[in-house]
């Protein structure tokens, strides 16, 4: 995720210098960014907080708050896809708008990256042994046919991290 949103970063400036933006590598970062951590990230990360707030209640109250934000990222991410939408195709509005939204979510995005690294995974290292793993990755895999995630696997995400990554050199 922290390459993508480089990535981003990358095409804004461009945007900025050039007046113009890679739409194919724009369209597929917000396509990632909708589907994997929305819909399988999010989720997994979800199901650790619950295994942690049973091992550490109070470390769960501290990293409660990172995982309320997912809800200000998938916000960010529709304004982000609709921006761009928009842009695509020649809808008037301010650049600085559209800047701005970008701007915005990837210091959010980057941010929300730097808590969890910092706070919540470090939490959960220290919450849980080999047992507690094998029992979040078992529940893991039970929602994995649940209608929510599409059918997409973990490998098709990462083909497609990886064809988004292939563009952008």
């Amino acid at each position: 995720m922290a390459r993508l949103v480089d990535v981003l970063q990358e095409e804004l400036e461009r945007y900025r210098q050039t007046k113009s933006a890679d739409f194919e590598i724009l369209s597929r970062i917000v396509d990632y960014v909708r589907n994997f951590p929305e819909l399988r990230h999010h989720p997994r990360e979800d199901l650790i907080f619950r295994h942690l707030e049973y091992r550490d209640p109070a470390g769960a109250r501290q990293a409660g708050a990172i995982l309320a934000e997912h809800w200000e990222m998938a916000a960010l991410t529709r304004k982000l896809s609709a921006a761009l939408h928009n842009l695509w195709r020649d809808v008037e509005m301010p650049r600085s708008w559209f800047e701005s939204v970008v701007d915005r979510y990837i210091a959010k995005y980057r941010q929300h990256m730097r808590e969890e690294e910092e706070i919540y995974f470090p939490l959960a290292l220290k919450s849980f042994g080999p047992s507690d793993w094998l029992k979040i990755e078992a529940e893991a895999a039970q929602s994995n046919g649940d209608p929510l995630f599409g059918g997409k696997s973990d490998a098709e995400y990462q083909a497609l991290h990886d064809r988004i990554l292939r563009l952008a050199r």
